[in-house]
C-alpha cells in the first residue's frame, strides 16, 4: 500500500506535507527561488505545483514522492 499525502502551502516558498493516515507532518518542501502561485496538486506518487519567479516568470515544478526529488 503507497503513502498519500495532503499538500499545504506554509509560507511563500514552502509546502507542508502530511500523511492522509496519520495526519502527521511528513516533510517540508522548499521549491527555491520565487513564490508559489497555485494550490499543489498530489496524484498517487507526483506532486506538481506552480512557481513565479521574478519577471512574472512561471514554471510548473513537479515532485516525486515520497522523497521529494525534482
Amino acid at each position: 500500500m503507497r503513502k498519500r499525502f495532503i499538500p499545504s502551502v506554509s509560507g511563500s516558498n514552502t509546502i507542508k506535507l502530511y500523511d492522509a493516515e496519520t495526519g502527521q507532518l511528513f516533510r517540508m518542501v522548499n521549491t527555491g527561488n520565487g513564490h508559489i502561485s497555485g494550490q499543489p496538486i498530489v496524484t498517487e506518487n507526483e506532486m506538481y505545483v506552480e512557481v513565479t519567479e521574478s519577471g512574472n516568470r512561471k514554471y510548473l515544478k513537479y515532485y516525486t514522492l515520497p522523497h521529494c526529488g525534482l
